[in-house]
């Protein structure tokens, strides 16, 4: 599986990026299935592109930016 991904995240949730809603499911079994993690602990978000500085290098820290803001989310969700 060739899938161009980038991950974040915080101490027990891992958010992996995507920019190919197509992808997403696959990305998401693939995870469950070579690493037998809980499902409540990765999410795989669809972005319209990966952010990047001028010299094309990925921003990381805007990824765990996004990827809090994901997580405080969905455990808010969980939780209503």
């Amino acid at each position: 599986m060739n899938i161009y991904s980038v991950s974040s995240g915080i101490d027990d949730h891992l958010v992996v990026f995507v920019t190919d809603e197509r992808e997403k499911d696959l990305v998401k079994d693939y995870i469950y299935r070579k690493f037998t993690v809980i499902r409540r602990s990765f999410s795989v978000t669809v972005i319209s592109e990966f952010p990047r500085n001028a010299a094309g290098k990925i921003l990381y820290g805007r990824l765990l930016e996004q990827a809090t803001a994901l997580i405080a989310e969905q455990h808010d969700s969980v939780k209503t």
